[in-house]
């Protein structure tokens, strides 16, 4: 994870120490002055993600502190520090580009929670900016997510991806199986050779034996030249196998061989061809499952489950939704020739709120009706599916009708109170506790 800069400018050294230490504790490298000069030459020879200055360092001169940071770096987020008769210095300053402003004495606490708001604007910024990237063809794949199951399974591929063993991916339809597939080719020894992707649900049983194994010249009527299959084809490259769940039981043997031996025989050959391909397979259903119903051999399921990787479903990925929004956003603004810049709070709330069946291919083909449909630059609750809207709905209902323990007594003593028509003593009878009981749970 990036590390952040933080500039703190303060000419007073009690405060000074406690915002050192609410920046600390929030994940920012802080740096720290007290005068406008020394903080005008960090400035220049730095780059800080984020500035707290105080107003009460001297005269315009924090002014002229937050237009040159501006000027060195126009993502840098300046929070403004003042007391009540600095506010509107601290208006103007906002006007000019200044994040926030926070007046004294300082709340730490909400200095705290403001300073992770802003950690997590510029680490999404960051991320955005790589992933832009990315699309542009300018760097290799990049996972979008920032949540720490999704950081696990990042940091896991790194760790596997460079190594020759065959590596089982298993997650939900839509997770994007295909899209860690080629993430792993990109990180592995392998990444300057191809990239090949055969769906083993595909095809009918004959015909995925000719796709992945080949046959030769008058293999079969109408077999009029050798064909290689994909194995020959990704020749010292990477090929992906994916629903590996759905390939018929005669494939699975001859696939097992190929695991074992490097070695192939061509549908209608005689002799064995070696191939030198790395294999990663993926599924979305359980592979354990299918052994024990018997439509998928369990020494075949041995020799793929060497590393296994598994894809989390978007539902449990929460976090990561609003830079999936943001990031695709972006790009199918561009596709249409839309100016969309967000998505209304309202909007957002029920995008996080809806579980995602189709994981991120369902958000992705979300987000792209709804920068078609838009008509202003902001993505509003109108341009959602109706399914997901009504689904938003029944989740409200359903938290209404589920309150705490607190709120129902609450409500029980007072539908209690209603049929004694107000009379104490009544109402604790119906109850069952004493007066001086309800009296206290009244108060």
């Amino acid at each position: 994870m990036a590390v952040l800069k933080l500039l703190i400018l303060e000419d007073e050294t009690e405060p000074l120490d406690r915002l050192v230490g609410v920046g600390t504790s929030v994940g920012f490298a802080v740096t720290v002055c007290s005068a406008l000069e020394e903080a005008s030459k960090l400035i220049e020879q730095n780059s800080f993600d984020v500035i707290m200055s105080d107003l009460h360092t001297g005269g315009r001169g924090e002014l002229q502190v937050l237009k040159l940071a501006k000027t060195r770096n126009t993502n840098t987020m300046v929070i403004i520090i003042t007391d009540s008769a600095s506010v509107e210095r601290a208006v103007e300053a906002v006007g000019m580009g200044a994040y926030r402003y926070i007046t004294k004495p300082y709340r730490f606490d909400e200095l705290k929670t403001l300073l992770q708001q802003v950690r997590e604007q510029c680490l999404m910024r960051a991320e955005l900016t790589e992933l832009r990237g990315m699309v542009e063809g300018n760097r290799k794949s990049t996972i979008i997510g920032k949540s720490p199951i999704i950081q696990d399974v990042k940091e896991y591929i790194q760790k596997v991806a460079p190594l020759e063993c065959t590596i089982l991916l298993e997650g939900e339809t839509g997770v994007g199986k295909e899209f860690f597939a080629r993430l792993i080719h990109e990180n592995s020894k392998r990444a300057d050779k191809g990239f090949f992707a055969i769906n083993c649900g595909s095809f009918a049983e004959e015909l995925l034996s000719n796709e992945l194994f080949g046959h030769e010249k008058d293999a079969y009527t109408g077999a009029d030249s050798r064909h290689l299959g994909f194995f020959e084809t990704a020749a010292n490259g990477t090929l992906l196998l994916d629903e590996i769940s759905e390939m018929p039981l005669t494939s699975q043997v001859k696939l097992l061989r190929v695991l074992q031996e490097g070695t192939l025989m061509r549908v209608g050959g005689t002799a064995e061809v070696k191939v030198d391909v790395r294999v990663i397979a993926a599924s979305n259903r359980n592979l354990e499952e299918q052994v024990e119903a018997g439509t998928f051999r369990k020494d075949l399921l041995y020799r793929l489950n060497i590393i296994r990787v598994a894809i989390p479903p978007l539902r449990d990925r929460v976090d990561d939704i609003s830079l999936f929004c943001n990031f695709f956003i972006g790009k199918f603004s561009a596709k249409y020739n839309k100016a969309i810049e967000a998505v209304s709070d309202e909007a957002m709330n029920v995008l996080c709120n809806y579980d995602y069946p189709g994981n991120v291919r369902e958000l992705i083909n979300t987000i792209e009706r709804a920068v078609i449909l838009a008509d202003t630059n902001c993505i509003e609750l109108k341009q959602l599916p109706k399914h997901i809207l009504h689904s938003s709905r029944q989740l409200e209902q359903s938290r209404d009708t589920i309150c705490t323990l607190a709120e129902m007594e609450r409500r029980h003593i007072l539908r209690a109170l209603e049929a004694a028509d107000g009379n104490k003593t009544q109402a604790a009878k119906i109850l069952g506790i004493d007066r001086i009981t309800l009296w206290r749970k009244l108060k």
